[in-house]
């Protein structure tokens, strides 16, 4: 595993769905992008609960989503793949479904980094706002192997 660069381009991936250890969908996107986890950690953020899939919307520094990180062997893979499914596309960002921004997470261990993270494109509704910005502990998780990844 390797160090955290806080100022480096991203090698770094930000997930706060089911792309977290302990859903079904893991093992599979793990593999396919070539990633390592490295730490819990937070970035800012509000958490929704779409149906599907959550959504993270930026917000200000009072608002906090959980997540994990994980270390790309070959970033650029990586993001192509997870574009695709993330439904980014990178020439025409005011179409797409998600964005893939780089943003900065607080690791659980102190240590800072930028990092990549897919966050929505679209409006929310407030009254499906994930209390807390912790996916896992959200009470909707029935359906959790069918959703999106981040």
């Amino acid at each position: 595993m390797g160090e955290i660069d806080p100022v480096a381009t991203p090698r770094f991936l930000f997930v706060y769905g089911t792309l977290m250890r302990g859903f079904p969908s893991l093992e599979s996107w793990q593999g396919r992008v070539q990633a390592e986890f490295v730490g819990r950690g937070n970035i800012q953020g509000r958490l929704y609960d779409l149906g599907e899939y959550p959504a993270v919307i930026r917000a200000g520094s009072e608002h906090l989503v959980g997540g994990e990180v994980y270390e790309l062997r070959d970033p650029a893979n990586a993001v192509s793949i997870l574009d695709e499914y993330e439904a980014f596309s990178p020439s025409h960002p005011e179409r797409s479904l998600f964005i893939r921004a780089v943003t900065p997470v607080v690791m659980d261990d102190g240590r800072e980094a930028k990092v990549w993270v897919y966050v929505y494109n679209g409006q929310v509704d407030e009254s499906k706002l994930i209390a807390g910005g912790d996916y896992r502990g959200s009470a909707n998780l029935r359906s959790a192997d069918t959703r999106r990844v981040c």
